[in-house]
């Protein structure tokens, strides 16, 4: 497995599953937490092109969706109804998402389906993505920001 180089760590306890990305090996994995004293790899899923130097991961388990952005801007969206096989189902790359390590952190609104993307200080983009259909993530709006320290993390509280 990769758990040495596992970040984003994302837990569904309903599944005794263990989320988290791989930022060197492109890969999406998953790791049943059943029996914390030994744990076993779910699920590898390694993707050069649409996983490649992953950065972000947040989960949805009201839908049962994982969402992944990318150093260099590509937005993927899987389906993690069975932890054992998660389906990517899209993948988004815009204009706005820069290719110069441009997004670092995501939230997502799930009531909305929103996923709330703020890219590094260089940028200083705010780009919220629709997914309404998963299988379709559409780009609703883009914010830019003239000034401030706005290349960091951001909560949403419901």
């Amino acid at each position: 497995g990769v758990a040495g180089g596992l970040q984003a760590l994302q837990i569904d306890e309903a599944n005794d599953t263990m989320y988290g990305i791989a930022h060197t090996d492109s890969a999406f994995v998953s790791y049943d937490i059943s029996n914390t004293a030994s744990l076993s790899t779910r699920a590898d899923v390694t993707d050069n092109t649409n996983l490649d130097e992953l950065e972000e991961l947040r989960i949805d388990l009201t839908n049962n969706y994982a969402f992944l952005m990318t150093k260099l801007g590509k937005l993927s969206s899987f389906d993690i109804s069975d932890p054992d096989n998660p389906v990517r189902k899209d993948t988004l790359f815009d204009s706005d998402f820069d290719t110069n390590s441009a997004y670092r952190s995501i939230a997502l609104d799930i009531g909305r389906k929103l996923i709330f993307c703020v890219s590094r200080s260089n940028g200083r983009k705010l780009a919220i993505v629709s997914y309404d259909d998963v299988e379709n993530l559409t780009k609703v709006t883009t914010h830019t920001f003239t000034s401030g320290n706005n290349g960091g993390g951001i909560v949403l509280f419901n």
